[in-house]
């Protein structure tokens, strides 16, 4: 399996035919000091995979998480995915869109998510909440 796409953004979706739309990549989520504990309402991690024929023909294990640098899970989202048999010199892509809904924060923190497959990690993608600073 090939990660050709990995973002954390405010929204992504699939078109009819099969282009995937990204809107709104960060890393950073801006909370102003006084309103910790922050809920999150809505993100959205993007994929698209690539698979070859050594792919085809066998069960596989996504696995997304929140992580914080310790290595705490936060949030998982883990499936399984079965990928029929791919002819040799062929390729199948598949675009995937994973809603987090209110994710909580309790405090500025340094924070990733962490994309595996079959338990290997193959992307991690930073994120830092972070006190915004005052405003006038």
């Amino acid at each position: 399996m090939r990660l050709l796409v990995a973002a954390l953004a405010d929204y992504a979706n699939v078109t009819a035919d099969g282009k995937l739309n990204v809107f709104g990549v960060f890393d950073t989520i801006f909370v102003p000091k006084d309103k910790f504990p922050a809920v999150h309402l809505l993100a959205v991690v993007a994929l698209r995979l690539m698979f070859e024929y050594e792919d085809g023909d066998a069960h596989h294990i996504l696995a997304v998480t929140l992580v914080n640098q310790d290595g705490r899970e936060f949030a998982r989202s883990e499936g399984a995915i079965d990928i029929p048999k791919i002819e040799p010199g062929n390729r199948a892509v598949v675009n995937q869109v994973l809603v987090l809904h209110q994710l909580r924060f309790d405090h500025p923190a340094k924070l990733a998510v962490a994309i595996r497959w079959d338990g290997d990690e193959k992307q991690r993608l930073p994120l830092d909440v972070v006190s915004a600073p005052d405003t006038p």
